[in-house]
């Protein structure tokens, strides 16, 4: 399917906005823009931007408008724990007051050294980088376990989940892109996912989140995939980043989610070369293992998270994700797959 959205080109009344506000924030920061700022491809819930400045690149985060202050300070605590217990990571610079996240112009910026990183790419990862980021991610869990943040809740993507609030969600944007005067392909490609999702949303297949509200939670990192480990020009780990999803989950929910963000499902043999690593760091518990795969399932079953975006509040980014959510979407409807997963999951199990 594609769901390419329209490439609509901002106004040069918000290229100066942004430029002033770049511009304020750097002074915060004792800096002078030198040069014009890059946009990060990647970025999608944040406007992220390299930046010439006086004293070389800067990275220079703008936080979206729903992120409150107690949420990004909590990020920064994270990182700021994690950093000397052996996971690298990339602290925000302080400001000329010590604050390391200011307000400008009514939205949160931070400030970040520039690094010259990659990031692998997915589909299509070998059995060395897959090794490599499944034993990231039981380090992540093995250390993180060990946080104790009161202000740190369930993460985002793993909260209690609401059927009928989900389709009622779908069926705004349904009718959004139905009374649209001239909607398109894309739209309406959009539109048989979305129908696809509705429908198995409004039959047996939901389940409450009461079934699996049970399993174990600890502190995770919540958004690990490939863009958010930086390497250096030899592989090597330079930093973990994009911690504001981090939150409480079960360890097995983040691992599946992993598996199916990173397109291991495509690739048995990666998939164990992560799987192996994995387990070396972080013990996989049989018992657990089918619920976590449901959960996952369930969870990706109710998330309107992209519909939402797109469609109410205009974010175009997130239409990236509609194809390959809706792949995923009808393999786990799949009892059959479902089992196959948590088998081959429970053969790496301590």
């Amino acid at each position: 399917m594609a769901f390419n959205l329209p490439d609509d080109a901002g106004s040069a009344t918000d290229d100066a906005h942004l430029q002033q506000t770049l511009d304020e924030a750097l002074r915060l920061w004792g800096f002078e823009r030198a040069g014009e700022p890059e946009p990060i491809a990647d970025s999608v819930n944040n406007a992220n931007f390299k930046v010439p400045t006086d004293h070389g690149n800067r990275f220079v985060r703008i936080h979206r408008r729903s992120r409150s202050r107690e949420r990004l300070e909590l990020e920064q605590r994270i990182i700021a724990w994690i950093g000397p217990r052996g996971i690298p990571v990339n602290p925000p610079l302080p400001s000329n007051d010590g604050r390391t996240l200011r307000s400008v112009g009514g939205r949160f910026v931070s400030v970040y050294p520039w690094l010259d990183v990659r990031t692998f790419r997915v589909p299509g990862l070998d059995q060395n980088a897959a090794a490599m980021l499944g034993g990231l991610l039981g380090r992540l869990q093995s250390t993180l376990v060990h946080l104790d943040d009161p202000a740190l809740t369930t993460c985002p993507i793993a909260r209690p989940w609401d059927t009928e609030a989900s389709i009622e969600a779908l069926s705004r944007v349904d009718d959004l892109i139905r009374y649209y005067p001239s909607p398109g392909e894309w739209r309406l490609e959009v539109q048989r996912t979305l129908r696809y999702k509705l429908g198995l949303l409004e039959s047996a297949e939901a389940r409450p989140y009461t079934l699996f509200d049970d399993l174990p939670h600890q502190p995770c990192h919540g958004d690990f995939h490939e863009r958010n480990v930086l390497l250096d020009s030899e592989g090597r780990l330079v930093a973990v980043t994009d911690w504001e999803m981090a939150g409480r989950m079960p360890r097995l929910f983040e691992l599946v989610q992993s598996l199916t963000w990173l397109h291991l499902l495509d690739q048995p043999d990666e998939m164990e070369s992560y799987l192996g690593a994995y387990a070396e760091n972080a013990p996989i518990g049989a018992a657990h293992i089918p619920r976590a795969v449901d959960m996952w399932w369930q969870a990706s079953l109710h998330n309107t998270w992209a519909f939402t975006e797109v469609f109410v509040r205009g974010d175009r980014s997130a239409g990236r994700f509609f194809a390959e959510n809706d792949r995923h979407l009808r393999r786990f409807a799949d009892p059959a797959f479902r089992t196959d997963l948590a088998e081959r999951i429970a053969r790496f199990a301590g």
